[in-house]
């Protein structure tokens, strides 16, 4: 991680691609950093009302 953090530059995320032979690929990454790329993919989910409706109509 320390070459993968020293070789990226400004606004890159360091992460780190790993495999085993005859197994899948692995990414290392600061927690940080994958909470950042995961808040900005995923969409953000809609709270049910305590009705149990999405839309808030009762």
């Amino acid at each position: 991680m320390a070459q993968s953090v020293r070789d990226s530059r400004t606004g890159e995320l360091p992460a780190v691609f790993h495999r085993k032979n005859n197994f899948g690929w692995l990414v290392t990454m600061p927690l940080a950093d994958f909470m950042r790329l995961y808040r900005d993919y995923e969409p953000p989910v809609p709270f049910a009302d305590k009705a149990g409706d999405e839309d808030g109509e009762r």
